[in-house]
């Protein structure tokens, strides 16, 4: 497998460090970069492009949820876990909804933290707990709000590939689960992309796990 660059932003500077020690005793990690806010991190991408990126939420000059949309518009490419030592919903589903592909608590075993990155690089998007404890409690009100997600008119079959997606099936997979065609279910994958509103598969588990669809 291609090793993982990766570059971690966070205002606490032994727990960046520890982080970097950690990940680059791992054959899985390539380079590692580091940076203190959001700011130094958006410079740090000037000259280095990783992968995989480590996004405190709470930072000063920038926090995380501001660099994430800046990271997601000008990089696309470039995969985003959320770190916090915190367990506040609001700030966890706004960088979910600013675009972060997986967020664990800085806590978290470093077994889990490799899991996660692993995850984030192979598959695009990684649900953890922390974030569907986040999604689940924040107001519905106010994540539709903010995020333009509607009420549509999903059926149960539709509720299951929504949740065989968010445990990260692929069509082949999931037709196997349902005993249709693989072909069948990429039709329904584009159906639900009109439905919804969304063009990625990213935003099918999105919506799915506001929804409550993904338990």
């Amino acid at each position: 497998m291609k090793k993982i660059n990766i570059a971690i932003a966070d205002d606490h500077r032994l727990i960046t460090r520890s982080i970097s020690k950690l990940l680059k005793e791992s054959l899985l990690i390539g380079k590692v970069k580091e940076a203190y806010n959001g700011l130094e991190l958006l410079k740090l991408l000037k000259t280095f492009k990783p992968q995989v990126i480590l996004l405190d939420i709470e930072m000063p000059e920038m926090g995380g949820v501001e660099a994430c949309k800046i990271i997601r518009k000008e990089y696309p490419h470039i995969k985003i876990i959320g770190l916090t030592q915190h367990t506040d919903d609001v700030p966890i589903s706004q960088l979910v909804g600013s675009g972060a592909h997986s967020c664990i608590n800085k806590h978290a075993d470093p077994e889990f933290l490799f899991e996660v990155i692993e995850n984030v690089f192979k598959s695009d998007f990684y649900v953890t707990d922390l974030m569907k404890n986040a999604l689940r409690n924040t107001q519905q009100k106010e994540f539709r709000k903010a995020h333009y997600l509607p009420d549509v008119d999903i059926n149960d079959q539709e509720k299951l590939i929504l949740k065989y997606f968010c445990e990260e099936k692929n069509t082949k997979e999931i037709g196997e689960l349902m005993h249709l065609s693989s072909k069948t279910i990429e039709y329904r994958r584009k159906r639900l992309f009109e439905k919804i509103g969304v063009k990625t598969t990213k935003g099918l588990v999105r919506y799915a796990v506001e929804k409550g669809y993904h338990l």
